[in-house]
């Protein structure tokens, strides 16, 4: 937990400065929060030539949670996000134990199109995940994008988040899947 609280506020510490930027160059903040799916396999596949023997583990885990993320666009189309998961789930192998993963991710992100009914971004971030009971994945990276349609001039729904993530797996190999995240965006 000690862990978990220290890369928390190293993000922050890397993030805060990047806001206070936007801020003087009249930039907008964007606060999402939302319901997330992710679907994660060793090797990105069927546990396929990293290492794993096929009773160690089973080829994926589908994992249920919350997405939380902070964004600041120095210009209209150009910012740097903070981007906070926390996903829960049951590992598919005897005797099925629950595990959870914590994902802690920054980068930048652009946007793509934007109207007064909806905006498209895309994003590339870096950063770790912690996962109970099975694996330590010290670092990950994750590219995706985004669909929010605009409800009210301060507040969109992010109809779709749709990412790749591929992280390190216990130092020997790597680990991939796909996220879907939708919620609420404030502006």
């Amino acid at each position: 937990m000690l862990r978990l609280a220290a890369v928390a506020l190293a993000i922050f510490a890397f993030v805060a400065p990047a806001l206070g930027q936007a801020e003087q160059n009249n930039g907008k903040f964007e606060l999402y929060g939302g319901y997330v799916l992710e679907r994660i396999a060793p090797c990105g596949t069927k546990a396929g030539n990293c290492g794993v023997e096929s009773g160690d583990l089973t080829p994926a885990s589908t994992f249920n949670g919350w997405n939380a993320a902070v964004t600041a666009y120095f210009s209209k189309n150009v910012g740097v996000t903070a981007e906070f998961t926390g996903t829960y789930g049951t590992l598919p192998t005897f005797p099925k134990p629950t595990s959870s993963r914590y994902t802690f991710l920054f980068g930048p992100t652009a946007r793509l199109t934007q109207s007064e009914k909806y905006a498209v971004a895309i994003h590339g971030l870096l950063g770790g995940v912690t996962q109970s009971a099975v694996l330590t994945y010290p670092f990950a990276v994750t590219v995706g994008g985004n669909l929010d349609v605009k409800t009210s001039k301060r507040i969109s729904v992010r109809l779709v988040q749709f990412d790749y993530e591929l992280g390190t797996f216990n130092k020997s190999g790597w680990t991939g899947g796909f996220r879907y995240s939708g919620g609420i965006v404030f502006h």
